[in-house]
Order: structure tokens, then C-alpha cells, then sequence
């Protein structure tokens, strides 16, 4: 937008030049003062709840649009620890109060050491059979945290890569193929930013009313990003429809946005709590996966950007294209070890 609205500006100011080049340098100093105003004077600090105070997410029920529970992920080590306490301490009030509890607990466990020396010929006790079974609990609920963290890391760092990407490429691609000036770039941009606000309320609109889990809509807009990323990979050098170069941009934007914020809703319900006390919180998680992936971003510009636009697009999009199926490897993942 300020490309387009210093397009026919080339004045000096105090030394200063102003023109469609400088021009958007100075509107970001202007709202970067702006802002830094605004957070002096008018940020507080919140208070960070101590204790061991924990929000508690439902579970799922037959209502729900997808089979996806959240307690082994909300609940960290500390939550493992007091249920752990809780089972032994009614142990061992049953065994200081033998009765009738006491005998058909006796009876089960007899039951299952019968069992399990039948089948599988292991004779243990009930003291080993518990153990056993809740350390394969709190691994496998381990093992469901780091992969719903890493799969989050990604989709934040890979959503930040797409828009990078898509950003840089169009004043390079869209000259090539229809000839159009950085005014025109700086438009089509603009009208991107201005699709983001809209997209997102009416999404947001129908999270509310159909109650839809952060989860549920990660794995849904996934199927866009595929098609945005099959318009955007040209088939001929000299074909490539303005249509499908349109659509593709606005739907890859548009839902690399949306996706950023369901998956850091979801991240940070996930996190475990120690992290979320110290410095390497989901925040800071987040905000250096999104710039590590526009760093990415600009290195596969770089790179495949040297030969011409069509390989460019062709090289690009073909990447994200894989970029994709990885995603689609870790939401899997992550659902089978919640």
C-alpha cells in the first residue's frame, strides 16, 4: 500500500528523499514510533498466576467434531506425579483398613497374575503390575507432548515460510509473466492484507458458533494450502494463467494466517508447564520458529531464483508441496500418541 501511494512522489524533505522506493521505509519508521508510543504509556504487565492452579479443557464427548482429547496433553508432569501419589496413598489405606474392598482387590489382582502367567507365562504381583502400567501411561503421554510440540514448532515455522516466500516471489514472478509495475505489486499486496481481516473474522464467527476444536480446523485448512500450492506451480513457461496465480496467492496467505493462530492457541494449551514458566515459553517458541522460517524463506528465493521465474515457482512451490506432506506426517503423529 505506501509503494502504491508514493508511486507518483519523488520529493526531498530535509534531505530526505520520498519516492515509491524510500517511500514504505519511512511509513514503517512512522508505525514502529507509533507503537513503541503506545506500549511506554499504555502496556501494564499482568499478573502471573502462581501455584498449582491449572485450567482444565473437557474431554471428549460424542458432540465433539473430531475424537481429539486434550487432558494428556494440558496436564505436565505434575499432574502425573498427583495421580501417582493419589494410587498410593489409597493402597495404603486399604492395607491399614482391610475388609470387603480390600478382599475383591485381592481377588482381581489374583485374577490377573492368573491370567497373565496363562498367556504370556510373566508371574508378577499387583505392586509391579501397577507400576508398570503407569509409566507406560506417562511415557506414552510424554511421547504425545513432543510430538504435538514438534508438530506445532513446524506448522508455525512452515506457515511463516509460505507467506515469506509468496511475498518475495510476486515482485519477481508477476513482472516476468504479465509485465506488471511495483504500483500493481504494492496493490495486489495490500489487497492480501486487507483479505486477512476479513477471512479471519468470519472464520473466528464459525469457530464460535459451531464450536470447533484448534485441532479439528489445523488438520482441515491443510487441504487449501495443497491447492493454493498446485495453482501456483506453472506447467508451461509461457502459460501461466493470471487466475491461477491469483487464487493461489490468495488462498495461501489468507490461510497460512488463519493457521498461525489456531496452532499457536493449540501450543499453548500443549506446552508443558515448566517450559511455560521459564524463558523458552510457547510465546518465544513461536515467535523463533516464525523467523527462522522466514529466513528459510528468503534462502529458497535466493536459491531458486537464479535461473528464472518459471523454475522459481516451479522449485518453490514444489518444496512447500513436501513441506506439506511433512505436516500431514506430524498431525497424524501426534494423534496416535495423545
Amino acid at each position: 500500500l505506501s509503494a502504491a501511494l508514493f508511486s507518483e512522489v519523488d520529493i526531498d524533505i530535509f534531505g530526505f528523499t520520498f519516492n515509491r522506493i524510500t517511500g514504505p521505509g519511512f511509513v514503517m519508521v512512522l508505525v514502529w514510533i507509533v507503537f513503541g508510543l503506545l506500549l511506554v504509556f499504555f502496556f501494564k504487565e499482568p499478573e502471573i498466576a502462581r501455584g498449582s492452579e491449572y485450567i482444565r479443557y473437557p474431554s471428549n464427548n460424542n458432540n465433539q467434531p473430531e475424537d481429539e482429547s486434550l487432558d494428556s496433553a494440558n496436564h505436565s508432569e505434575e499432574s502425573d506425579d498427583a495421580s501417582v501419589g493419589r494410587n498410593e496413598e489409597s493402597e495404603s489405606t486399604a492395607l491399614l483398613n482391610p475388609g470387603d474392598e480390600t478382599k475383591n482387590k485381592n481377588a482381581v489382582n489374583d485374577e490377573i497374575r492368573i491370567r497373565l502367567k496363562e498367556v504370556h507365562g510373566i508371574e508378577t504381583n499387583y505392586g509391579s503390575i501397577n507400576i508398570l502400567t503407569r509409566a507406560s501411561s506417562m511415557n506414552k503421554n510424554h511421547d504425545g507432548r513432543l510430538w504435538q510440540n514438534l508438530m506445532c514448532l513446524w506448522i508455525l515455522f512452515f506457515a511463516k515460510l509460505q507467506q515469506e516466500a509468496l511475498l518475495t516471489s510476486l515482485p519477481i514472478v508477476t513482472p516476468y509473466f504479465y509485465g506488471w509495475s511495483p504500483t500493481w505489486n504494492g496493490m495486489f499486496m495490500a489487497f492480501l492484507g486487507i483479505l486477512v481481516v476479513g477471512s479471519n473474522l468470519l472464520l473466528s464467527v464459525l469457530v464460535s458458533r459451531y464450536g470447533w476444536k484448534d485441532l479439528y480446523v489445523i488438520k482441515r485448512l491443510q487441504i487449501p494450502i495443497f491447492l493454493a500450492c498446485f495453482l501456483l506451480i506453472p506447467l508451461h513457461d509461457v502459460a501461466f494463467h493470471i487466475t491461477h496465480m491469483i487464487a493461489g496467492s490468495i488462498i495461501l496467505f489468507l490461510v497460512a494466517n488463519a493457521l498461525e493462530s489456531f496452532v499457536m492457541s493449540y501450543f499453548s494449551k500443549i506446552i508443558s508447564k515448566k517450559l511455560a514458566r521459564g524463558i523458552f515459553n510457547s510465546g518465544f517458541l513461536a515467535t523463533e520458529a516464525g523467523t527462522f522460517g522466514r529466513t528459510v524463506g528468503n534462502v529458497l528465493i535466493t536459491t531458486f531464483g537464479n535461473s528464472s521465474a518459471f523454475n522459481l515457482l516451479r522449485s518453490l512451490y514444489g518444496t512447500e508441496l513436501l513441506g506439506c506432506v511433512l505436516s500431514l506426517i506430524l498431525l497424524y503423529q501426534s494423534r496416535n500418541l495423545k
